[in-house]
């Protein structure tokens, strides 16, 4: 290893944890592992302007544009967890296993973007922080949703390109389109991230399957895709595509669990206020929302147009935003959130998981908790306000809205959400005809809605249906079934009329 000793550069502050300050980039405590062009490109760091592509409270990815070139540098900052610098005297960093797998995949005829340099910093604690520092290449962009992932060019080389993975024996298991870059000049892909592959023999039919399901679980395949990697796997399409519905289902999941402490990330903060310790999502931070987390009772009480008021919840509407108080009613029911999340919790990353899935909703953008000797004794939750109508106020063309409705019901249930409080006052329609469900009280996450938990949704919804005024007329049932029945891939549409008008 090579020592660097410019000292220039100035820290960025990324730590959570006081005392602990990541070092500049040529700071001489940091021990380089680098390819002889990198100590070039160090020196001038110093005076390169610098973007901020990715910041978490453990990991910041910086951009360094030189004179002739960019460098990617990645920093996994270890010394803002208390204990966690320890544990690398045992293990390789990330960062060292990027590194050291670069030169092995491009050996097997995998290209990635050129790695320069792996540097880490130590202290008597254990490894401080691990830096990567990549090349960008000129001409290549990051796959996004912005890019049209389907076009012929990008799927056939997408084909080749996984092609050349598995037959080299090489899985990614968090092969998604950021980490990927393309250049449409060459149709060239090269890898970014290197950090979740696993390395060997040729992959037999099984974990090829099973491979591509984890990759169409992120990217689209179509026909130019199975030209290039395969068209006996053609075949098979049907069998990956449901297998990644499920593997999608698994990542939202542990995505949405990322929104509550103490695995929350950077697009979420704590904030204590007046006693009540609220999650907010950064992103809808604004003066109105501030003005509810400092006084969110007074707003309820007195600034706020009271939407519905029982005897362990309130809603009300103002400015904008939509803000809900629990408060649970006796001993038993405040111990039961000692033990467990609190209400509003609980409502906050359902709601957040269905909008992660694409499902309509108001979008969460807080919840707090007032607690006294460890117990729950209010808690509130902060949604945007939707320009939108509740279904049992809504006046007008139902036969199109009737299938909109059958389809968010059942893209709900194959994002394996059950509602369980399925009526027209928790549907809104928007002036567009586009339906949102609200009320995130009653919704579970089950993971696969069994065809008994739909039938009782749908009932429920039925129900209520029966008392709408003016009544829903049976032939706009029978779209929104049908919708539903196709978002589910299901034909056997009499069945389930059937059994629906039973439990009504």
């Amino acid at each position: 290893m090579t020592t660097a000793s410019d000292r220039s550069g100035k820290c960025p502050s990324v730590a959570s944890r006081k005392g602990f300050r990541p070092a500049p980039i040529g700071h001489a405590d940091i021990r380089w592992e680098a390819s002889p062009e990198f100590p070039r490109f160090l020196r001038q760091l110093p005076q390169a302007r610098r973007l901020e592509i990715t910041r978490t409270p453990t990991k910041l990815v910086e951009q360094y544009d030189l004179p002739g070139a960019s460098l990617f540098v990645k920093r996994y900052l270890h010394g803002v967890r208390r204990f966690r610098p320890c544990k690398y005297f045992l293990r390789r960093p990330r960062s060292r296993r990027e590194w050291q797998r670069a030169d092995r995949l491009e050996a097997l005829g995998v290209p990635v973007v050129p790695h320069l340099a792996h540097g880490e910093r130590w202290s008597w604690r254990g490894l401080e922080e691990s830096l990567l520092v990549t090349e960008g290449l000129p001409g290549f962009t990051v796959v996004s949703s912005q890019m049209d992932t389907t076009a012929a060019d990008l799927q056939r080389s997408l084909g080749a390109f996984v092609a050349s993975m598995h037959t080299a024996g090489i899985t990614h298991q968090d092969l998604h389109p950021s980490n990927l870059v393309y250049s449409q000049q060459t149709q060239e892909l090269k890898l970014i991230d290197l950090d979740k592959i696993s390395i060997g023999p040729a992959l037999d039919l099984d974990a090829r399957l099973e491979a591509l399901a984890i990759l169409h679980s992120q990217l689209p395949m179509t026909d130019a895709f199975f030209a290039t990697y395969g068209d006996e796997y053609r075949r098979h399409r049907a069998w990956i595509q449901a297998q990644a519905r499920e593997v999608r289902k698994r990542y939202l999941a542990e995505e949405a669990a990322r929104c509550l402490p103490p695995r929350h990330h950077s697009s979420f903060a704590i904030k204590v206020v007046a006693g009540i310790k609220w999650l907010t999502r950064q992103e809808y931070v604004d003066q109105a929302l501030l003005n509810v987390l400092e006084q969110p009772d007074l707003v309820l009480g007195t600034r706020a147009a009271q939407l519905k008021v029982s005897r362990s919840s309130t809603v009300a509407h103002t400015n904008g935003l939509v803000i809900r108080r629990y408060r649970p009613h006796g001993l038993r029911a405040r111990a039961r959130n000692y033990l467990r999340r609190s209400r509003a919790r609980r409502i906050f990353r359902a709601g957040y998981h269905l909008e992660i899935a694409g499902i309509p909703t108001a979008p969460m953008i807080a919840a707090g908790d007032q607690r006294r000797f460890g117990l729950v004794v209010a808690s509130y939750v902060v949604t945007r306000e939707l320009a939108a109508t509740p279904l049992d106020q809504w006046r007008g063309n139902g036969a199109d809205l009737a299938s909109a409705i059958g389809a968010l019901i059942a893209a709900t249930h194959e994002a394996g959400f059950s509602h369980r409080d399925l009526k027209a006052s928790n549907i809104l329609v928007s002036s567009g005809h586009t339906p949102y469900l609200i009320d995130m009280d009653g919704v579970r996450y089950l993971g696969t809605v069994s065809d008994r938990r739909a039938i009782a949704d749908l009932t429920r919804l039925a129900r209520g249906l029966q008392h709408f005024r003016p009544q829903v007329r049976i032939a706009d049932q029978l779209r929104m079934l049908r919708a539903y029945c196709r978002g589910r891939r299901r034909t056997d549409i009499r069945w389930w009329f059937e059994q629906i008008r039973t439990g009504v």
